[in-house]
């Protein structure tokens, strides 16, 4: 029998080397003990799944399937892993105290149903397979169903958004307890994700037009994808030391169903702002970088969700607006005072409790309407915009 020959090529290198590498940063990663030790192992079995994938499209572009029949259909399943695994690895990521328990297995079910499927082929012997695979090879034709990698592009998908509203969620949570973000608010995962998207649309446009270019990007991005996932991953730091913050909705939105059972009265909501005002002028809680709502809820010896409650629906605000403010009130101060005119623009938000540049200008123009250097220049119009 007449049978295609083995070919390597740059692509099937490519897809190898992606393979490879991941398989090895699945390893470091399972067994890491830095960091989310949790995540890491949910980060580590989906790279490792990816990487088999690789493995299918080494052997189709090598034509080296005919050579090993019995891996005929073997790996193609795990294309519904991976959603699941992307998801529970954002979750473990975003949320401290989010485990596996027993019925997330239903997560798992189509790809334990395809094996199901796939099985009378399983049971075939060496001989019959590589007739099915040599026939598909010399008439050019798909051995499996287009409709399989369809479905599967539709169920990454789900969980690529499920993935993405969780941490919309987490971004939201984070700012009703944290008046910082750079370390906590998770954007190389965001990037991943996006990452992840570009990925899915890549594999998306091989499934519906089969060309060199299309196999040679899928390779690039599938290559690059595991050195990022893999990389940061690996030195992505515990986020939350303490148990897992609620998440809040924000301040707008159906406060008086979320305060409804509320024990505070409008007058000692009142009198905790004050308090709250009071606290944040003499001591100037607002100048720590890393002021975290629990810090000033112990400072007024107040549960934490009272003070949250307090500035949600007394101000409308969330905590890292709300410590923002006074940050941006404490640089234009200081804009106004001579004793400080030798001060950069940067030093003064750096000084008035912002740990970055970015922070720093985001938050005053979002506050002013115009950016730090504006207002300095022209601060009487700036302040009439």
């Amino acid at each position: 029998m007449n049978t295609p020959l083995p070919g390597i090529t740059i692509v099937s290198v490519a897809f190898f080397v992606a393979s490879s590498v991941g398989c090895f940063l699945s390893l470091m990663l399972f067994f890491s003990r830095k960091g989310n030790m949790k995540a890491n192992k949910y980060l580590a079995l989906l790279i490792f799944c990816f990487s088999l994938l690789q493995i299918w499209d080494v052997l189709i572009q090598t034509g080296l399937l005919v050579d090993y029949p019995h891996m005929l259909l073997v790996l193609n399943p795990l294309l519904f892993v991976l959603g699941p695994l992307i998801y529970f690895y954002v979750r473990a990521l975003t949320s401290l105290d989010w485990k596996f328990r027993r019925m997330l297995v239903i997560h798992f079910l189509p790809a334990a149903g395809l094996y199901a499927y796939f099985f009378p082929i399983y049971s075939l012997s060496g001989e019959d397979k590589v007739r099915l695979i040599a026939k598909a090879f010399l008439n050019h034709e798909f051995i499996i169903n287009p409709a399989f990698y369809i479905c599967g592009e539709i169920h990454i998908l789900a969980y690529l958004l499920f993935s993405v509203r969780n941490l919309v969620e987490h971004s939201r949570s984070i700012r009703n307890s944290f008046s910082f973000t750079e370390q906590v608010s998770l954007t190389w995962l965001r990037n991943l994700l996006i990452i992840f998207i570009v990925l899915w649309l890549a594999f998306a446009v091989r499934v519906f037009y089969h060309s060199p270019l299309i196999w040679e990007i899928s390779a690039f991005l599938a290559l690059t994808t595991i050195y990022v996932i893999g990389y940061f991953g690996y030195n992505q730091p515990l986020i939350f030391p303490k148990p897992k913050i609620a998440a809040e909705p924000e301040p707008d939105q159906a406060e008086k169903k979320k305060y409804a059972t509320s024990a505070l009265t409008d007058e000692e909501i009142d009198n905790y702002l004050s308090r709250l005002r009071a606290l944040m002028d003499t001591e100037r809680l607002f100048q720590q970088t890393d002021l975290k709502l629990d810090d000033v809820a112990e400072k007024l010896n107040l549960p934490s969700y009272y003070v949250s409650q307090v500035i949600n629906q007394k101000l409308g605000k969330n905590f890292y607006d709300f410590v923002n403010e006074y940050r941006v009130e404490e640089v234009k101060r200081r804009f106004a005072d001579k004793k400080y005119d030798n001060m950069t623009i940067l030093a003064a938000g750096l000084d008035s409790g912002f740990n970055s540049k970015t922070a720093f200008y985001s938050a005053f123009k979002k506050k002013t309407g115009v950016t730090p250097t504006a207002f300095k220049k022209n601060p009487i119009q700036a302040q009439l915009q």
